[in-house]
């Protein structure tokens, strides 16, 4: 259970928010930025989405942030943004929950036509936004993004390089290599979202479970624009794991038998004394 802040609200759990009917208006777009101890990029983060988006004739943005638990002030400075752009919303949490719960936060608060999901360290170029809105009206209901020549370290590359390739041989449903949350989705698949019970969620997998119209958009994944990576390598490996064991049968037959391997050393040692 996830405890958060929503402006002058109490936000009791992660999913299954209602939607309310008269709030919908045609072409909206709710854009989801999570965020933990992001005070160096936050406000370079929203002037940039401005700059960006907010002259757009083609759709009306609001910007949902959702501050996972920070301690560095990040804040402070979304509540001064808040005051000065009536286009943001803000939902605290009571702790540091983690980066897909946070995105489950922001998808639980967004009820336009279209959602989309972005990082806060401006490594996902907010311009691409544009193009992916584009060929949503284009009748795709997700357009995710590929990223092309990521900046990170070469250990790090790496790791997600394997990762995708194990993932898409093990997994029981078409998995887009490369790609990350960075995305355009419809309502109609936010919606599903909001209503799975997964708690430990990896939400590319539930993105590409939930079916639909599904396009890859290839991107230039910059560097970050300030801070530090804040997916440590445990939180990486955690993560890969909830993709793996949540969407392929082939570790549990790999588990059931060291299981039996373990019980019966353990009956032998038993037997022997």
């Amino acid at each position: 259970m996830c405890l958060g802040h929503h402006e002058n609200s109490f936000w009791p759990k992660c999913g299954g928010l209602p939607a309310s009917k008269g709030t919908i208006l045609s072409r909206t777009v709710s854009v989801v930025v999570p965020c933990f101890n992001e005070h160096e990029v936050i406000a370079s983060t929203h002037a940039e989405l401005d700059r960006c988006l907010g002259k757009s004739q083609n759709f009306d943005f609001e910007f949902i942030y959702v501050d996972d638990g920070s301690r560095d002030g990040t804040s402070d400075i979304l509540r001064d943004i808040r005051k000065r752009d009536p286009r943001v919303k803000l939902i605290r949490f009571s702790r540091n929950f983690g980066h897909q719960a946070a995105v489950s936060a922001g998808i639980d608060h967004a009820f336009s036509d279209a959602v989309a999901i972005m990082d806060a360290d401006l490594q996902d170029p907010p311009e691409a936004l544009l193009a992916m809105l584009g060929k949503w009206r284009e009748g795709f209901e997700v357009v995710y993004g590929v990223r092309r020549n990521r900046k990170e370290g070469l250990f790090k590359r790496a790791c997600y390089r394997i990762f995708y390739r194990v993932w898409q041989r093990m997994a029981d449903i078409e998995v887009p290599v490369d790609s990350g949350d960075f995305c355009v989705m419809d309502r109609q698949v936010a919606e599903v979202l909001r209503d799975l019970p997964e708690n430990a969620r990896f939400l590319r997998g539930l993105r590409a479970w939930a079916g639909f119209r599904q396009l890859g958009y290839p991107y230039e994944r910059a560097e970050r624009h300030a801070g530090e990576p804040k997916y440590s390598f445990v939180r990486l490996v955690r993560l890969a794991a909830n993709g793996i064991f949540n969407f392929s049968d082939v570790p549990l037959p790999r588990a059931t038998i060291c299981c039996r391997f373990w019980t019966i050393s353990g009956l032998n040692s038993c037997v022997t004394t």
